[in-house]
Order: C-alpha cells, then sequence, then structure tokens
C-alpha cells in the first residue's frame, strides 16, 4: 500500500488554507480513485518538512520565479540552521560522554 503526499505553497495571504487543502485533496482522491493522498500546506511546516519536499519532492505544478524564491529562501535558512544544529549535537554528544 502506498500513499501520496502533495505539499501546496500558498499565497503568503491565502486565509482559507486548510479548507482548501482539503477541497484539493477529496478531488484528487476522486480522480486518481485512490485512498491514501494527503495534501498539506507548505506555509505552515518546519524548515526540516520543507527542506526535505525541496530536497526529494518532485515539482508538478508552479511558477519558475515563485518556485526558484521559494527554494531558495528554504535553502539559505536550512544552510544557516544545520550549522547551529551540528554544533549543538556536537556539544551534547561531548557532554553525554564527560558523564560516562
Amino acid at each position: 500500500m502506498s500513499d501520496i503526499d502533495i505539499a501546496v505553497l500558498w499565497n503568503k495571504d491565502e486565509k482559507e488554507k486548510l479548507k482548501k487543502s482539503l477541497l484539493l485533496q477529496s478531488q484528487i482522491k476522486e480522480r486518481l480513485r485512490a485512498e491514501y493522498i494527503e495534501v498539506g500546506s507548505l506555509n505552515d511546516q518546519a524548515l526540516s518538512f520543507c527542506y526535505n519536499v525541496i530536497k526529494d519532492g518532485i515539482c508538478i505544478f508552479g511558477k519558475e520565479k515563485d518556485r526558484v524564491e521559494y527554494e531558495t529562501s528554504i535553502l539559505n535558512e536550512y544552510l544557516d540552521f544545520s550549522y547551529l544544529a551540528e554544533e549543538y549535537n556536537r556539544a551534547f554528544s561531548q557532554a553525554i560522554r564527560k558523564e560516562k
């Protein structure tokens, strides 16, 4: 059994993201006759999730300019954050080793 996950990047001022996501999910399920489809908003996700969507996902529709701007923004944030996360993990590992 496989599933399909679809992430949508809504306009920043979109008020009804959840309602539109659920409607889109319902329409896709009906057309594909598939049970396991989930549509979510990229606007409200964690940075690591958005990074993985960019890294592993496939863009099936979007304006090139908007996609490039979004991906650049997420990649810059992720790379800035990943350095801090690595430093934190290194310090945490050292502290654990000292306790042993």
